[in-house]
């Protein structure tokens, strides 16, 4: 049995357009666009908040295996994983309304925050290039760090291995 793809006759008018489907502009209004712009603004906006509380969370780590304070390495990482959860649940948000706002705009979903800022008008133009802009930033910072503390944490773990590798061939 193969299965044949739904045409565009063949499909249902209520069912979402494919990814990279052009779809028409719902007509809505002014306020309408204004609102969700503004909503996708205050995500953003928590997004960076919350991506700096990492950045910063991981600078603490990267000082705490630095300096060979093991104790609060897994405090830390506690620290990490809950902000990581809660970027986990802004981005959802932010996924629902760039959805939303790809709608009333006539993007295809899914849209591309830049594809979002080309089709906005100002001053949402720039509100959103300079988030989009921001976040970039934000997010090479803390690949950097993630990396460097993944080389410490490796490190310390060798370390702790050959230590306890040494113990070990005393004993005997």
């Amino acid at each position: 049995m193969t299965i044949q793809p739904i045409s565009h006759s063949e499909r249902h008018p209520s069912c979402r357009y494919l990814k990279g489907e052009p779809r028409r502009p719902r007509l809505v209004s002014a306020p309408e666009v204004m609102n969700g712009m503004t909503a996708l603004s205050h995500t953003l906006l928590r997004e960076r908040r919350l991506l700096e509380l990492l950045t910063y969370r991981l600078e603490t780590q990267h000082q705490l295996l630095s300096s060979g304070q093991a104790r609060w390495i897994s405090f830390a990482a506690r620290e990490i994983e809950q902000v990581l959860d809660e970027l986990g649940h802004t981005e959802l948000e932010r996924a629902v309304q760039v959805s939303d706002l790809a709608e009333r705009l006539g993007l295809p979903d899914e849209p591309s925050l830049a594809e979002i800022v080309d089709k906005a008008a100002p001053p949402w133009r720039d509100i959103l290039a300079e988030h989009r802009t921001a976040l970039r930033r934000a997010t090479v910072e803390i690949d950097k760090l993630s990396s460097a503390n993944r080389g410490l944490l490796e490190a310390a773990y060798l370390a702790s291995a050959a230590s306890v590798a040494t113990a070990e061939a005393s004993h005997t």
